[in-house]
């Protein structure tokens, strides 16, 4: 058996970011900053489905307005930890320019 160098598991590293929720505006503006930023896509999910889409996906960030945050922050925490993502919640209301 051949040991490997490394220490800890090696795992794909994702380029995708799951959007939770949100309205069109926030859509649009979380693809464009994902795209702009790092070349990301963005996955929309649902409330009730974003632990399987994360899991399935592996995103580096999971984005959810304040709203949904505020119905189940400390969820959003767990999800993120367990996958591995940064959470980044933002204001409810985006306005484009």
């Amino acid at each position: 058996m051949v040991q490997s160098r490394f220490p800890t598991r090696i795992t794909a590293l994702s380029n995708v970011v799951v959007l939770v929720g949100g309205n069109v505006e926030l859509t649009f503006t979380a693809q464009n900053a994902a795209l702009s930023v790092s070349g990301a896509y963005v996955v929309r999910a649902e409330l009730a489905t974003s632990a399987t889409v994360c899991a399935e996906v592996r995103p580096y960030a999971i984005v959810v307005s304040n709203d949904v945050y505020d119905f189940g922050g400390a969820e959003f925490d767990a999800l993120a930890r367990d996958v591995d993502a940064g959470l980044l919640v933002v204001p409810s209301t985006i306005q484009l320019g």
